[in-house]
This record gives C-alpha cells, structure tokens and sequence, in this order.
C-alpha cells in the first residue's frame, strides 16, 4: 500500500503544529520536547501555539486521534474486492508504516505524566485485531490452512507482536532513525515466518504475488 496521500500547499497552522509536534516527539522524545521548541520548529510564536493546543497533552491528544484516524483509514483500504492475501499484504504494510510514524505514542508511554491516551491506543489495538481475525477467519474459511489450521487465537497473537514491536526493534537494537522500504520488507517477512507455515502451497503463491506486486510498487 502507499503512504497515505498529503494534502497539497502549506497545512493550516493547526496542522503544521501537530506535524512537528510528532517529529520532534519521535525524535526527541515526548518529555525532552519543550513546547517552545515545537512553537520554533513551527515559525509560530509560542501564545500561537497556545491558541490552538492549551497544554501539552492536548497535543498528545491530537496525536493518537491522528494515529487512530489513520488507521480507520488503512483498515478501510484493506478491505477492497479482491484476493484475502492481497488484502492481507496491504493492511500488515499499512500498519508497520503507521506505528513507525506515531513510533513515540507506544515507546514513550512511561513519560506521558500521568497523562495516556490509553482509551485511543486501546481502540487502536481493539481495531487493528478485529480486522487482523477477520482476514485469517476468511484464510480459514476459504481453506488457505493446510490441514485443520492453526488455533487462530494464538496465531493471531503472534502475529501481533511482530507487527506491534517491528518499530521498537529497529530503534533499541539497530538504532535505525528513518525507516526505509527495506527495513519495512525485514518485519513484513518476520511476520510471514509466523504466517506462512501454516498456509497450503496455493496460498503461498497467492501470497508471494502480492508481496511481489508490493515491492514492484516501490521499485524494489
């Protein structure tokens, strides 16, 4: 799948804040980001700031609703006609870029003072699972499973925490600071090393097309 488009011009001045709010943020880390850093890496004045954002939970606020929009969004486009695998590439793509990009929303949750946004990040998870059972429920239900299947619960689990930890990996044990095509691929196919035992051999290759279609996209 591709990034999800930008609007064209310059964002309105709501916008542009929440923007370098969230580099600063996973760059820096949500406690070391001082509200006047954001409003000088913004061009704003800082009462401007203010104006829009009250406090600086506000905008860890606009950030998961932000992070939670998007995903409703990638969740929405996985579900087009066509192959279940196909949708299935799309949607775990999807996902890996999405928690790079709102990367210090699940990293930096010790450092929110109090402050989570748990309820969005739960909707979030609840979301991304729900859709994540109804693609191996289709796999299943269509025979992709060689023999009875995997136990869906457990299967699902797992594949959960790859996708969920992929970016915390890339930071802590490979200090990788911009995600690239390659680094996204690497966790896409940790994922298929949970996924793909347990899939029949036309599954597979249903699944090696998709991912091939994917990587021809970027041009990899």
């Amino acid at each position: 799948m591709e990034p999800l488009p930008v609007p064209a011009g310059r964002p309105k001045t709501r916008d542009r804040i929440l923007d370098v709010s969230l580099a600063l943020f996973n760059g820096l880390g949500f406690a070391n980001t001082s509200i006047a850093r954001i409003a000088e890496s913004a061009g704003i004045a800082t009462g401007n700031l203010w104006y829009h954002f009250h406090t600086k939970e506000d905008l860890l606020l606009g950030l998961s609703e932000r992070f939670s929009d998007r995903l409703a969004t990638r969740l929405e486009a996985a579900r087009v006609p066509g192959s279940v695998l196909e949708n299935y590439v799309a949607l775990i793509h999807g996902v890996i870029q999405d928690t790079w990009a709102f990367r210090f929303l699940l990293r930096d949750r010790l450092q929110f003072a109090g402050f989570d946004p748990a309820k969005t990040l739960e909707h979030v998870a609840d979301a991304h699972y729900a859709r994540l059972r109804e693609l191996l429920e289709q796999m299943r239900d269509q025979g992709r499973f060689r023999g009875d299947g995997p136990d869906l619960a457990v299967l699902e689990t797992n594949l959960w925490i790859v996708i969920r930890y992929w970016s915390d990996h890339l930071q802590e044990r490979e200090g990788v600071e911009q995600m690239t095509w390659e680094d996204q691929e690497r966790g896409f196919q940790q994922h298929l090393a949970v996924l793909t035992p347990h899939l029949g051999a036309e599954a597979r290759r249903e699944l090696d097309a998709a991912v091939s279609t994917i990587s021809e996209r970027h041009g990899a």
